[in-house]
């Protein structure tokens, strides 16, 4: 029904990610959220350590949101992280994320599938 991906432009000083959500049922799709939250990504580094949360200690809009995606086409939400943690740049190299997309219905029903993506990217040196 929706298939899920990342996309990373990984720049000198941040990477920017693309979350899509591809539809390819035959039918449109409505997505609900029961918050502003629509997405939720993780950083890894080569070893495995975490070294990022996008939704630690971040605050949401506590209200139902909606987005269409019409049969064939697809919705794109984009974040960016500068590549501190704990407030220190990390070092280059090697890293992962896992994102997740977070609607708690699909045109009114549950979603049958997990809406989740993973893919590696690499950091530069500073």
């Amino acid at each position: 029904m929706i298939d899920f991906s990342i996309e990373v432009q990984a720049g000198q000083e941040a990477a920017e990610f693309s979350f899509i959500a591809r539809n390819n049922s035959g039918t449109d799709l409505v997505l609900e959220f029961p918050t502003s939250q629509f997405f939720d990504f993780t950083i890894q580094d080569a070893t495995g350590k975490l070294v990022y949360h996008f939704g630690e200690g971040m605050f949401f809009l506590q209200a139902f949101q909606y987005a269409t995606i019409k049969k064939g086409s697809e919705k794109i939400w984009k974040a960016k992280w500068n590549y501190t943690n704990g407030g220190a740049r990390v070092p280059g190299g090697e890293y992962r994320i896992a994102a997740q997309l977070l609607p708690s219905a699909i045109n009114g029903e549950r979603p049958v599938q997990s809406l989740s993506a993973s893919v590696e990217f690499h950091i530069p040196e500073a």
